[in-house]
This record gives structure tokens, C-alpha cells and sequence, in this order.
């Protein structure tokens, strides 16, 4: 991997293209039931019934859902580290400002755990930065985007869509962004949890249940699935162990925005086993593994 990147500026700005054009290919296939179609035609794509779905938007790849969504935060999350730690010019930081607002919004049409993790990096982002300067800036950001009807645009954009009914699609938007008490965290308390028995604390080693044609745990719950899967016991020494090592790893590397993506991984691992889907803790790994490249590079990310 450290062989391909001349440092990690260069796998920033790549991954950030990669998931920008990804933005633009599941925006149109949102908007455009033929084009989503020609896709279904040629990829097989997980997900919960994604084909008649008509409120989830798909991409170039099998991955969907909340997981194609965590996919394009990184993309988000690319480009703020870009903003806060790479000296760009006026141009290129306009151009990976509009990189990541293209991410951001491919997120309200994939799924909401991206969207989620990009907004509260965006506000983190802003804290950090803060100045009289971005606070100008990110009022009159607020005041021009207010400005825009998107729910008029969002009509204007859906009409084709069979089925497509804006109301429901708001309050899912909506619930997704209420804070504690909502659906997701309802069912998700209100799933089965397998007891403690033999077979729980050995391992069932059973992922998917053909019967149900859902996970056989019963749980949406990444760390439950892997109890039910792995045991007890072993899903314990994994993620205690796969915790430290990559804490460790951090630690080497002294970068705050590794500790910050380790931890925020382990947070919606309570969602869905986004550890297993690789590609979240894969991007993590290319990023420390890419920072040891070159030494002085990293220090300038470092906080």
C-alpha cells in the first residue's frame, strides 16, 4: 500500500476523488430508476432488500446502506484533514470543499450512520478551527444554504420515481438525526440478545440463518453477532486485542485523527458489524501505514 502513495497527502486526496465520484454515481442513481437498474443488472449488492428500495441510493460497488455510508464519511473525513492540516491554495481548497460536500450529501440518500459520523467530524472540524474568519464564513454559509428550498428540489427530482413519498423520506432523515430516543436505537434495544450457554461462550460459528434470510443472531448489533458467532470468549480477546493494537499503533504515530477514527469505530460497531465489512478499518490501517511512510510528512499532521 505505502509503495502506491507518495505520502498521506496523496492517499487523502485519493480516496477523497474515489468517494467524490462515487457521490455522483449514487446521486444519479437516486434520482434515476434506470440508471440504479443498470447497475442492479451488473452488481450484486447486499442490503436489505435494496431493490425495492426506492429511498436508499446504491453505487458502483456491493456495498450499501449504512455501510456504503461510513464509506463516504471517510471520503468526508479525508477532506477535512486535508482543510486543517495541508497548506492548500485558495483553488484546491475550494475544490476539496465542494469534494466534501458532494460526500455529505450522498450520505442522506445512502445511510444515515454516515451521515451521522460526517456532520459531528464537521463540527468538530469547526471547533477546531475556529476563528473570526470561519465564523464568518460558516455564517454565511448557513444564511446561503437556508436560502435553498431542498425540499422543492427534492420533489422536483423524485417525481419519477415510483412510489417515492417525500414525507416518509423526511421524518427517516429526521428520526436518524434525533439524539438518544429513536427507531434505530428502539429496535435495536428491543432485538433479541442470544443467552449465555455452551454454544454462546464456545461459538456457534452460524453468521446468516437462510431460514430468516437475516443475520442468525437475531441482532443488528455488531458485537453481539460476533458474541453469537466467534463465542464469548474469543469475540472478547478480538476486540480487547484489535482495541489496543490499534491504539498502539496510534500512540506510535501520535496522530489525534487515528484515535479519534479508532474510537468512533468501536462506537458503531453497537449499530452494525462495520469491523467485519473491512473497509472502515481497512482505510484506518492504509492511513497509519501510509503515515510511517515518510516521517517528516506525518508531523504535519500531527496535532
Amino acid at each position: 500500500m505505502k509503495n502506491y502513495f507518495s505520502g498521506l497527502k496523496d492517499f487523502l486526496f485519493s480516496f477523497l476523488l474515489a468517494t467524490s465520484v462515487q457521490s455522483l454515481i449514487t446521486i444519479n442513481s437516486f434520482i434515476s430508476p434506470g440508471f440504479k437498474q443498470n447497475i442492479l443488472n451488473y452488481i450484486v449488492i447486499g442490503g436489505n432488500d435494496i431493490e425495492n428500495s426506492v429511498y436508499r441510493a446504491i453505487g458502483f460497488t456491493s456495498t450499501s446502506g449504512a455501510a456504503l455510508s461510513v464509506v463516504q464519511f471517510c471520503g468526508v473525513f479525508c477532506g477535512l484533514v486535508l482543510l486543517k492540516y495541508s497548506n492548500l491554495t485558495f483553488f484546491k481548497s475550494t475544490l476539496v470543499w465542494v469534494s466534501v460536500l458532494i460526500c455529505l450529501l450522498s450520505t442522506f440518500i445512502i445511510g444515515r450512520t454516515g451521515l451521522i459520523c460526517s456532520l459531528v467530524s464537521i463540527f468538530i472540524f469547526f471547533l477546531s478551527t475556529i476563528s473570526f474568519k470561519k465564523i464568518m464564513f460558516f455564517l454565511i454559509t448557513i444564511i446561503f444554504i437556508t436560502q435553498i428550498n431542498f425540499i422543492d428540489i427534492l420533489e422536483n427530482q423524485t417525481q419519477n420515481i415510483a412510489g417515492f413519498k417525500i414525507d416518509f423520506y423526511l421524518n427517516w432523515i429526521e428520526d436518524g438525526l434525533t439524539i438518544g430516543d429513536n427507531n434505530t436505537v428502539k429496535a435495536i434495544q428491543d432485538m433479541p440478545i442470544p443467552p449465555l450457554s455452551i454454544r454462546t461462550i464456545l461459538g456457534t460459528g452460524e453468521v446468516f440463518n437462510p431460514n430468516t434470510m437475516k443475520n442468525a443472531s437475531g441482532n443488528d448489533c455488531g458485537y453481539i453477532q460476533t458474541y453469537y458467532s466467534l463465542g464469548l470468549v474469543l469475540a472478547f480477546l478480538f476486540y480487547v486485542g484489535y482495541f489496543v493494537f490499534l491504539f498502539t499503533k496510534s500512540k506510535y504515530n501520535n496522530l489525534f485523527i487515528f484515535n479519534y477514527l479508532i474510537v468512533l469505530m468501536f462506537i458503531i460497531e453497537m449499530k452494525e458489524p462495520f469491523i467485519f465489512k473491512y473497509v472502515f478499518p481497512f482505510f484506518v490501517l492504509s492511513l497509519m501505514l501510509i503515515s510511517n511512510k515518510k516521517v517528516k510528512e506525518t508531523k504535519q499532521f500531527c496535532v
